[in-house]
């Protein structure tokens, strides 16, 4: 005789074996199979979910060869493996993961799974995810970590030599030590990816993004924290065709950040190119953007940075902040942001005689610098094709451009973070084609 037993949470099941005597009956909510011959191959097991327990030796042993799962869901319950569910899962499966701590770092190569909470966020992975696989979908989970230095356990999820099409989403990162939330290999390999709505808390860094044409939007990334190992930024970005969007970085204390240099976006390495950062809000930094090459093979270029509100109010951050600080890399366009109490310059442009290029075709117009270093902003003086104009300045020294003015925005509440211009502000009118300056428009 064999025994399979299936959990349910609905408790109507119907099971058809052609030729076999089978006696089913109920009990303590479970559904229990008798059969007295052996199991035929074409079982059709009707039901909502299975459900995945460790502590079931009859299950352990005979899932693999007898389920079939008719919705392609597998639930794994508290106190079991995660990597028994993945085990068992077939492309276009979703395991779901109910409330619980699991201790367990899993390399995914399987394409086409969903791993998502059964109830969102109360699930807590200690380790994470490596991606080799495609098109996987992880959502509505807790992940912390303990590895602060080992390679590349140290990132969260990591996308490694495939993740093509992953979607991190809605997901709660927090108290990791080593390195970023989120990450990928170093190349232009991972494409496609969409990083949203997650929260990553009191971690070393943010997000990490790599490849090709990633959406990262409405993510939060609150209060770096350095443990001692690397630097901490909100985010760093690398490779091409990203898409940055309404994401919202802030509350790090220069306390907890030892000698990082914090960054809302960084990049400094590879050919970076045709990246869209729009909409952004970022608060308690020392560069909004630190843009910078580390050879003169890099050939960083085509950065559009626009709408975007950066933001100081702490006194460490403020006395070293610039907005956006950009090394020899062309044709960026800083247009309609907000820039805050930048302590040391609003935008900067710099060049270095090591390398074959200076910064050229610059485009600064339609912002709004506010109590920022003089000059706001700075082009180098070998530049070629840069334009600037239309920007309003307010306590921020001398105008860099005749098109430049000295004026306050009257923004609607300062001292609540509310930075549209008031109804009746100069910034309301003041761009090039009548619209408004500034990231926000005027209420």
């Amino acid at each position: 005789m064999k025994l399979l037993r299936i959990y349910f949470i609905g408790i109507a099941g119907i099971v058809i074996i052609p030729g076999v005597l089978i006696i089913i009956f109920h009990l303590d909510n479970h559904l229990k199979i008798r059969t007295a011959g052996l199991f035929a191959s074409n079982i059709i097991l009707i039901q909502k979910f299975i459900y995945i327990n460790n502590q079931d030796p009859s299950l352990k042993e005979n899932s693999q060869n007898h389920l079939i799962r008719n919705n392609h869901s597998i639930v794994v319950e508290s106190g079991s493996s995660i990597k028994e569910a993945y085990d068992l899962a077939s492309p276009g499966d979703t395991i779901l993961i109910k409330e619980g701590t699991y201790k367990e770092r899993l390399i995914l190569k399987k394409d086409n799974l969903t791993i998502r909470g059964f109830t969102r966020r109360t699930a807590t992975i200690i380790g994470g995810f490596e991606i080799w696989g495609n098109h996987i979908k992880i959502e509505s989970l807790n992940f912390t970590n303990e590895t602060v230095k080992k390679w590349p356990e140290r990132y969260t999820i990591f996308l490694r030599n495939g993740g093509n099409g992953t979607q991190i989403i809605d997901n709660y990162f927090f108290n990791i030590p080593g390195d970023a939330a989120i990450s990928a290999q170093d190349n232009n390999i991972v494409a496609d990816v969409i990083i949203k709505d997650n929260y990553v808390y009191n971690c070393a860094m943010g997000i990490d993004i790599h490849g090709r044409n990633w959406l990262v939007e409405n993510n939060e990334v609150e209060k770096l924290h350095n443990y001692g190992y690397g630097d901490s930024d909100y985010s760093r970005f690398h490779g091409t065709g990203h898409v940055i969007r309404n994401n919202y970085f802030h509350g790090t204390d220069p306390s907890e950040i030892g000698k990082s240099h914090v960054d809302c976006f960084q990049t400094f390495r590879g050919s970076t190119s045709n990246i869209l950062i729009e909409g952004n809000t970022c608060y308690d930094f020392h560069q909004g953007i630190m843009s910078e090459q580390r050879d003169s093979l890099d050939n960083t270029n085509n950065i559009t940075v626009i709408k975007n509100v950066f933001a100081n109010f702490k006194k460490d951050f403020i006395d070293h902040s610039h907005g956006v600080i950009v090394h020899e890399s062309d044709h960026y366009i800083i247009q309609n942001n907000t820039f805050i109490n930048m302590g040391v310059r609003g935008v900067l442009f710099k060049d270095d005689p090591n390398f074959p290029f200076s910064p050229d075709y610059e485009t600064v117009k339609d912002n709004i610098f506010y109590q920022d270093g003089s000059p706001a902003y700075h082009f180098t003086k070998n530049s070629i094709g840069c334009v600037g104009g239309y920007n309003i300045l307010f306590n921020s020294g001398e105008l860099p451009d005749s098109l430049d003015i000295e004026e306050d925005p009257m923004f609607k509440d300062f001292a609540g973070l509310d930075f549209h211009p008031a109804s009746n502000s100069i910034a309301c009118g003041f761009s090039e084609n009548g619209s408004y300056v500034g990231a926000l428009p005027c209420e």
